[in-house]
């Protein structure tokens, strides 16, 4: 079986610290992150085989239902995404054209941002997830134009609609959009 990845994101902490909890119980999954999110949200990013995955994840989403935000299941969650979760930014990256996501859950956030990477080649360069943020997150890739709007579009079909704040494609930004973008994780 592959590792899968879910995500649930709360509308409270209590809420989410007790959905983390029942879905340890119900499933043989593994939680790799659960933290509170601006403004009083939570997040748990759970792993394990797909089946036990997708099992916590509709646990959860049944008997939490009124409280939870978003959710998602990936069961081949691309590298990039792990890589961009973590805070890893790259100095190397083609910068012909850039690419943005901004969403109003985690959830939206990474399954769009999974689905625009495996969508056409463009790199990965940040996912920017609701801390400082009142509880939005934001996705940035790049690449050469085509592509990156490529990416972008089938990104954002793939989420619901009330979870997209805005979208944009730049081609060539200025060096100094770039510097505040790198600069931002450091």
């Amino acid at each position: 079986m592959r590792k899968a990845v879910g995500l649930i994101e709360t509308k409270n902490v209590t809420k989410g610290i007790l959905l983390a909890d029942r879905m340890l119980k119900q499933s043989p999954i593994e939680i790799l992150k659960a933290i509170s999110l601006c403004p009083g949200k939570y997040m748990v990013i759970l792993a394990g085989d797909l089946a036990a995955v997708y099992s916590a994840v509709q646990i959860g989403k049944e008997e939490f239902n009124n409280n939870i935000l978003d959710s998602c299941v990936l069961g081949n969650i691309d590298q990039q995404v792990i890589k961009a979760l973590s805070g890893h930014i790259r100095d190397d990256l083609c910068k012909d054209a850039l690419g943005i996501i901004e969403t109003y859950t985690v959830a939206a956030a990474i399954l769009s941002a999974d689905t625009a990477v495996k969508t056409a080649v463009v790199d990965l360069v940040k996912i920017k997830v609701a801390q400082g943020l009142a509880g939005k997150c934001y996705t940035i890739l790049t690449g050469d134009v085509t592509a990156v709007e490529t990416s972008i579009k089938r990104g954002i079909s793939t989420i619901k609609s009330e979870n997209l704040v805005d979208w944009a494609v730049i081609p060539s930004p200025d060096i100094g959009v770039w510097n505040s973008i790198i600069l931002d994780e450091r």
